[in-house]
C-alpha cells in the first residue's frame, strides 16, 4: 500500500501521468493505467492496473480531491473522476 500524506506526500501531474511521492518511495502512473480515481473528503483512491505498483494508493491532504478535480478539468486531463 502506498500512503501519501501531507505535507510529506506530494503528487505531481503532467500532460501523460500522475506522479506520487509517498516520502520514501516515488511511483509515476500513467493515464492510460489509471481506471479512476475515487474522491473522498480529504482523500483520493487511485484504482489502476499499472505493473509494478502497489494496487492500493491512498492520498490525503486538505481540500486535495477539489484541488485535484479543478486541476484535471483545467487541463484536460485523461483520467476518470
Amino acid at each position: 500500500m502506498i500512503r501519501a500524506d501531507w505535507p510529506l506526500g506530494k503528487i505531481m501531474l503532467n500532460a501523460e501521468s500522475l506522479g506520487i511521492d509517498a516520502l520514501w518511495k516515488k511511483f509515476e502512473l500513467p493515464f492510460s493505467k489509471i481506471e479512476r480515481l475515487q474522491m473522498g473528503w480529504m482523500n483520493v483512491r487511485v484504482i489502476h492496473h499499472a505493473p509494478g505498483v502497489p494496487s492500493s494508493i491512498k492520498i490525503f491532504g486538505i481540500g486535495l480531491p477539489g484541488r485535484l478535480r479543478k486541476a484535471i478539468a483545467e487541463h484536460n486531463l485523461p483520467v476518470q473522476v
